[in-house]
């Protein structure tokens, strides 16, 4: 039998494993919604957006979204550029982090903070006071701390949200991927890199491994994403990840997702607090014929 003290060393890891289940649920449904938040605020229009620096897209620039010979990706990163995180995604990679304009036209600058945090994060998730000292009362609603009234309702903003936009090896079609994060530390510092081999067929991700330390913290649930040199870039969830050995400088791990080729060596991007992905195939709105 199972005594209280058997009972009590599982309630942790029973309230962990609740927690990772409410975290992805609320993450699927905050992705769902950003999708909807991406379409509506025409995201998906080049003319909107601008690069890191603030600098608008040329159409004779080599990576410009309509160039035909151009496979570039893109990471729309309103929150973190405004946070000051301007390095390409991965670290010194190839695909583009870029903003948008704080409204409509092409005079207009590039998000700031505030605006960024509005339009990329989820606000359904509120915020509630319980009254400590008398349990039979309901919950309150928390009001916005800036507000003087109940207009608007709080949201600590745990999740929040970018999007990665890569283009197809061939035609106009990007898949469009909306990453969710659940208290996102927006710093260039924690998005880590690691060589990446590729162990299995590369069927619905596989087995691979990780050659150096920044693997440390990888669990189950966790989602990396792969890259190459010949500009593929796919999201993968972490569905097994073997013990950490402290001292050693490899991992090896499971991954679900998109086929990927089990030939072809990869760099892995880890960015802590990532809880779901979001995927579907778009095209960007000015190539689509509807829309010129």
């Amino acid at each position: 039998a199972i005594g209280l003290l058997g009972i009590a060393a599982l309630l942790p890891v029973a309230q962990h494993l609740a927690n990772r289940g409410s975290d992805a649920d609320r993450g699927a449904i905050a992705g769902h919604a950003a999708m909807g938040v991406f379409q509506a605020r025409e995201m998906g229009n080049p003319k909107n957006w601008l690069r890191a620096s603030g600098v608008a897209f040329a159409a004779g620039d080599s990576d410009y979204p309509l160039n035909p010979a151009g496979t570039r990706a893109f990471c729309l990163d309103p929150r973190g550029v405004a946070a000051g995180v301007t390095a390409a995604l991965p670290s010194a990679g190839t695909m583009t982090r870029i903003t948008l304009r704080s409204e409509p036209g092409s005079a207009t600058g590039a998000m700031g903070v505030q605006l960024a945090d509005n339009y990329f994060s989820w606000s359904d998730d509120l915020d509630f006071v319980i009254d400590e000292n008398d349990a039979t009362q309901p919950a309150a609603q928390k009001p916005e701390p800036s507000a003087a009234s109940f207009e608007k309702r709080y949201s600590p903003n745990d999740f929040t949200w970018m999007a990665t936009l890569v283009r197809e090896l061939s035609g106009d079609r990007y898949t469009l991927s909306i990453v969710v994060f659940r208290k996102r530390d927006v710093s260039a510092t924690v998005e880590l890199t690691s060589p990446c081999t590729i162990l299995s067929a590369g069927i619905g991700g596989g087995d691979v491994k990780l050659t150096n330390a920044n693997a440390a913290g990888i669990a189950p649930g966790s989602w990396v994403m792969l890259s190459d040199t010949a500009g593929r870039f796919r999201w993968y969830r972490v569905i097994y990840a073997a013990d950490y050995v402290s001292g050693t400088t490899s991992r090896e791990l499971t991954l679900a997702g998109r086929d990927w080729d089990g030939g072809a060596a990869a760099t892995a991007t880890i960015i802590p607090g990532v809880v779901a992905v979001y995927e579907r195939t778009v095209r960007l709105e000015q190539t689509n014929p509807w829309m010129r």
